[in-house]
């Protein structure tokens, strides 16, 4: 016999569908209630057949794996296999792997990456607007994306794979500004500063930055000292 423990539950058998990602489905609300899907219906490219799907179709199912911790594009199966968790938010229908993956390409081939950037810049300057903050601090910093691909460059830190460049604000969790960029890549920082501010709501502003030591140049100095900005750590 074991020992009853403090744990005083019992355990049994159900037939009921359960889910151990429940917390997805707060997220899946946040997405149509923050106007996300909104946001992807009016801006991101319509399918070329009526019986084709809708871009929401696709990157719903493909935002619930990512946030949910999947890392491959074949993880989708475990959303396409979670019952209970697309009974909760209503999730009929989820694309094979594979038919993703061709939409995804069809987009990076076409309009779809400047159509997803508006989708983006919509979503940050609702978030900014909501925000009760007032005065922010920017940050930007290139990241080092470790990636076994043929094509992936060498870094500076002796890995291949790449080196995108993101912007952000300390007192909010958001990423304002993005670039994907090759893995020896430098330069472009200046850009990344002139995003963060065209995102801006009337009556906010940066008042501190901390940047990476790339941005320590001539061009990213003179251009925060035309903003009358005095605050900045490199």
């Amino acid at each position: 016999m074991i020992k009853q423990t403090q744990l005083s539950f019992k355990l049994g058998m159900t037939k009921d569908e359960i889910t151990p990602r429940s917390g997805l489905s707060v997220y899946a609300e946040f997405l149509r209630g923050f106007g996300i899907k909104d946001f992807i219906d009016k801006h991101m490219p319509l399918p070329e057949s009526n019986r084709g799907y809708k871009a929401w179709q696709y990157l719903e199912p493909l935002m619930l794996m990512l946030y949910g911790g999947g890392r491959h594009i074949e993880d989708l199966r475990e959303i396409a296999e979670d019952k209970a968790l697309r009974k909760v938010i209503g999730l009929n229908t989820v694309p094979s792997s594979s038919t993703v993956g061709d939409w995804l390409r069809r987009m990076g081939k076409g309009d779809g990456i400047q159509s997803f950037k508006q989708v983006i810049e919509k979503t940050i300057k609702r978030s900014l607007t909501l925000d009760s903050t007032k005065e922010y601090t920017l940050w930007s910093d290139p990241t080092i994306i470790e990636a076994e691909k043929q094509e992936a460059k060498m870094t500076y830190q002796g890995v291949k794979g790449y080196r995108p460049i993101m912007t952000a604000f300390k007192e909010l969790p958001v990423i304002v500004y993005h670039q994907f960029r090759e893995g020896n890549c430098v330069g472009g920082v200046k850009e990344a500063l002139e995003k963060a501010y065209s995102v801006l709501p009337s009556g906010k502003k940066i008042r501190h930055a901390s940047l990476d030591s790339e941005f320590y140049t001539a061009e990213v100095i003179n251009f925060l000292n035309s903003r009358l900005f005095r605050h900045y750590d490199i």
